[in-house]
């Protein structure tokens, strides 16, 4: 804990309880959203919120205004706090992601959102598709489903959301286990695999669906844009589209590709031996004709995933993005800092090349 949090904690303890605690979060919200990159802006919502937090003990909701101007609600927790006072995801892994997708998606899109989590995602872009369009958000999780269902309700008159309750996997019908974390504060954390950081004997049925059965029973000519985060079960999401890649390929998948050994809280864990490896969905998606690319903090495409990148990745997981030839042709805007990294490397030694994790054009 720096000296900057710990002076706000000292500071914004008595505006986190009492009459003015409702004014408080307001302002806080307003500087969030004034400055969502700045170090002490961040530093005081970050110590406001750990106070709320210890105030009022966890089991409270709030509503977000997201940068789109969508509303979305979720009980407020250590993981959610800063999209409350942000309208925005503030880890470092998710903001390209975001801003790729407020420079992608466009009216009368349709967005796939699979593992919604508290519905970030799926409500971000729900304006940006607007009425013409729909988002279509996949959450198994049943302690999530009631606030998405509010947020849906809040947002129905300017966009259209569908809240589904189902996880998704190869086979349409049937159930399958879901595993929850052990600790309460990661309600968003489950998965349909055991991983070792899960609690294995805190477990529940779900139903579960494929993305081609889903599609055929409401009638979807087609699928823009996907953004897959289901904690290891993303290649039989994958594998439950087959007819979709046929028809109508989506435009840009966005899947997490995971690293073979996670650390977390300075543990190393291996995940559940059943996962499908990330390489195996890195080669199920190029052998589709998707490209795999980085995507920069600006939310452009920056350069080129290799195979054994995957291999030696330095971060638990990474947000690709999986791209149908189309897109390039549709919008070459996005690509502008791939064109960039290759005119760069013209004549460049190998050893520049590695130091800007520049990938060799042969």
């Amino acid at each position: 804990m720096g000296f900057l949090h710990r002076t706000f904690l000292a500071l914004t303890k008595p505006a986190a309880s009492g009459p003015m605690q409702k004014v408080n979060e307001r302002i806080a919200v307003k500087i969030g959203h004034r400055f969502p990159q700045g170090k002490v802006g961040i530093s005081f919502c970050r110590a406001l919120g750990d106070n709320i937090l210890r105030h009022e003990g966890g089991n409270t909701c709030r509503t977000a205004t997201l940068l789109t101007s969508a509303k979305v609600v979720f009980e407020f927790t250590q993981a959610t706090k800063m999209l409350y006072f942000l309208g925005t995801d503030d880890h470092t892994d998710e903001i390209p992601v975001a801003n790729l997708l407020m420079r992608t998606v466009r009216k009368g899109d349709v967005f796939f959102d699979l593992g919604a989590n508290v519905g970030f995602y799926a409500f971000l872009v729900a304006p940006l598709c607007g009425k013409r369009g729909s988002v279509h958000a996949f959450e198994p999780n049943p302690n999530l489903v009631p606030n998405l269902l509010r947020s849906a309700e809040l947002n129905s008159s300017t966009c259209d959301v569908v809240v589904n309750g189902v996880a998704v996997g190869r086979e349409d019908g049937g159930e399958i286990s879901l595993y929850f974390s052990s600790d309460a504060q990661d309600i968003g954390v489950t998965s349909t695999y055991p991983h070792p950081w899960l609690d294995s004997n805190s477990k529940i049925t779900v139903p579960v669906t494929s993305i081609d059965a889903y599609r055929e029973c409401h009638k979807l000519e087609r699928i823009d844009y996907v953004k897959i985060d289901i904690e290891g079960a993303e290649l039989d999401a994958l594998q439950g589209m087959t007819e979709t890649f046929r028809r109508h390929p989506p435009l840009l998948i966005i899947c997490e590709l995971w690293r073979t050994v996670q650390k977390i809280n300075n543990a190393e864990f291996l995940p559940d031996p059943a996962v499908p490896s990330t390489v195996k969905v890195f080669d199920f998606l190029s052998e589709r004709g998707y490209e795999p690319m980085y995507i920069s903090k600006g939310g452009f495409f920056e350069r080129g995933i290799r195979r054994n990148d995957l291999l030696e990745l330095q971060t638990n997981k990474i947000n690709a993005a999986f791209i149908a030839p189309q897109l390039k042709t549709c919008r070459p805007d996005l690509f502008v800092l791939q064109n960039i990294y290759e005119r760069s490397l013209k004549g460049c030694s190998k050893q520049f090349a590695k130091a800007w994790y520049i990938p060799e054009v042969k």
